[in-house]
């Protein structure tokens, strides 16, 4: 009893000096301390001490005080000020509550599955651990059929395992095993599962588990990862991973194809990518994603390729891309996206093919692509868009099939173009305008393609494409159009198919052709054309089908042939009175000094005067299919 006098006196000191109120009982066995008026003591405690508004303070010491007792009890307890944690004696050192030991724990093992018969650089009832030159070994592996060996290099012999039978196998390795790469070869398909990480350190070269296509993880612990900077092809055309596991990625810089052809994936995690400089490809043809994390991609560059073909990403998130300069086929065939956030694009450079065939998107957010350059193919192929922003363009060079197959566009805004050097297929089938802006197009070279099929356009602008030389298909099946403007094509060379199909044009501008060297199918069908001006065609060679099927015509102009040499069919279908003919037979004969020439005047005869020249012609080895002498 005597100890529990001196407990009692020291408690009641401790409390008359701080002013508490508190009922101390002694009890046989035991002592009560409490404000809860109870006295009744727990039969397995020798101190019982309660509250519902107090707590309990320990001897209180720096770590140089604790250091000063003289030989501590073991189980002597103390909060250590210095540490901020309770500490207790063991009988030879002090440990912070909670660990027993300062030993080091025991060696974790990575367990994975293998089967041996899947494809493989190793035979079919073998197995080559994928162990690099620059790694560090020192690990013992037992290969699931009662032997093991133990390995401290990469390439000695006992890395390739051959086993009595093909079949699955169970691995697990013990020890220090730090680099691991497939880098899609050797046998990456034969591992088909990781259930133990273990301490399996994978090196930082990339390509990690590259190509193992047949691979799930089960794994509940977690492979350490933190100093990973290299996180380029890390999981590759893993096809069979159906979810990915919390991992620190948090030092990773580049996560180039990282998990790009995962297109089994459907979930992905919440991870730490905010080191990430290249997210080029990173997850392209995920096509298993419906949505997807706000990762912190503030460092970011390039995310080119970075979703493309995750057609299954029906919502994007508002992530940081404020430093991308590279937006290159970045969302390209993400065909579920109904709508894109207002995102920071402000940096980016190349925009090519960025949002080609998102056919979901009725509407585009008012981005800043100001620095753009190249605009490639960035919304081709978007047919539910029915309207389109005032973005700034105005830096913009590349414009090739910027707007191709964007059939929903009703109406198209005042861009600034004036920098744009390219317009191939640019507005190509956009068959829903029926206008189109005065843009500037002053530095086009090439307008190929540029509104081909652009079937409801009843009138065009008088834009400027003086610096214009491909003019091939570029108002291609303009259906709708009743007229065309005195355009500047002085300096255009091709303008092949540029008209055909244009079957509602009844009369013809006086254009500049000087220069053209091609008119291969340019007036092709234009079927409402009764009459043609006087072209400068002396530069022409190819005058096949150019005029093929123009039904209305029934007169022609004594154009400039000098050059042709070749003028198939190039008025088959037409209807040209023998004057006209005639005049331009003599013409042709007078000017062309070309032999062995191909030429088809259609059902046009001729008179006297044009049999002469077609006699002519014939005797230069001409072939000339017409309606005869009338």
């Amino acid at each position: 009893m005597k100890k529990y006098w001196i407990i009692l006196i020291s408690i009641c000191l401790h409390f008359h000096l701080h002013g508490q109120s508190a009922k101390i009982s002694v009890k046989e066995g035991g002592v009560v301390i409490n404000n809860t008026g109870t006295s009744v003591i727990d039969p397995t405690a020798v101190l019982d001490i309660s509250s519902i508004n107090k707590g309990v303070l320990f001897p209180r010491l720096t770590t140089s005080e604790r250091d000063s007792i003289v030989e501590p009890a073991e189980g002597l307890l103390v909060y250590n000020k210095t540490t901020h944690v309770y500490e207790f004696f063991n009988g030879t050192e002090w440990m912070q509550l909670g660990i027993t030991s300062t030993s080091p724990p025991a060696p974790a093992t990575f367990v994975s599955k293998w089967k041996t018969n899947n494809p493989g650089s190793s035979s079919t009832n073998q197995i080559t651990l994928p162990l690099e030159s620059t790694g560090t070994y020192n690990f013992e592996v037992n290969w699931g059929d009662g032997s093991t060996s133990i390995i401290t290099s990469y390439n000695q012999p006992e890395v390739t395992h051959t086993y009595s039978n093909a079949d699955t196998y169970t691995v697990s390795i013990t020890g220090t095993i730090n680099g691991w790469r497939f880098n899609n070869e050797g046998d990456e398909e034969k591992l088909t599962e990781i259930s133990a990480w273990g301490d399996l350190l994978l090196g930082n070269n990339g390509g990690y588990f590259s190509g193992a296509s047949n691979l799930i993880i089960t794994a509940t612990d977690i492979i350490d990862t933190s100093s990973i900077t290299n996180f380029s092809n890390a999981w590759y055309g893993c096809s069979s991973l159906t979810s990915f596991p919390l991992m620190d990625t948090s030092a990773g810089t580049s996560f180039l194809n990282a998990w790009s052809h995962c297109s089994s994936l459907a979930s992905f995690p919440l991870i730490d990518t905010s080191s990430g400089i290249n997210f080029q490809s990173a997850w392209r043809f995920n096509s298993s994603l419906t949505e997807f994390p706000l990762l912190n991609t503030s460092a970011g560059t390039n995310f080119s390729y970075a979703w493309e073909g995750s057609s299954s990403i029906s919502e994007f998130p508002l992530l940081d891309t404020s430093a991308g300069t590279s937006f290159y086929r970045t969302w390209q065939n993400c065909t579920a996206l109904a709508e894109f956030p207002s995102i920071d694009t402000s940096a980016g450079i190349n925009f090519g093919y960025a949002w080609e065939n998102c056919s979901a998107l009725t509407s585009f957010p008012m981005l800043d692509t100001s620095a753009g350059t190249n605009f490639q193919s960035a919304w081709k192929g978007c047919n539910s868009l029915i309207s389109f922003p005032l973005l700034d363009t105005s830096s913009g060079i590349n414009f090739s099939s910027t707007w191709r197959g964007c059939s929903s566009l009703i109406s198209f805004p005042l861009l600034n173009t004036s920098a744009g050097t390219n317009f191939s297929d640019a507005w190509m089938s956009c068959s829903s305008l029926t206008s189109f802006p005065l843009m500037d197009t002053s530095a086009g070279t090439s307008f190929l393609n540029a509104w081909s099929h652009c079937s409801s356009l009843a009138s065009f602008p008088l834009i400027d494409t003086s610096s214009g030389i491909n003019f091939q298909s570029a108002w291609r099946f303009n259906s709708s159009l009743t007229e065309f403007p005195l355009l500047n094509t002085s300096a255009g060379t091709n303008f092949s198919y540029a008209w055909e199909g244009s079957s509602s044009i009844s009369e013809f501008p006086l254009l500049d052709t000087s220069a053209g060297t091609s008119f291969y199918r340019t007036w092709q069908n234009c079927t409402a054309l009764a009459e043609f001006p006087l072209l400068n065609t002396h530069s022409g060679t190819d005058f096949r089908l150019a005029w093929n099927a123009c039904s209305s015509l029934t007169s022609f102009p004594t154009l400039n042939l000098t050059a042709m040499s070749s003028g198939d069919n190039a008025l088959s279908g037409t209807n040209i009175g023998t004057e006209s003919y005639s005049n331009l037979l003599t013409a042709i004969e007078s000017n062309n000094s070309n032999n062995n020439v191909i030429f088809h005047g259609g059902n046009a005869t001729y008179n006297s005067s044009g049999q002469t020249a077609r006699d002519a012609l014939v005797v230069r080895g001409w072939t000339i299919t017409d309606g005869g002498i009338n």
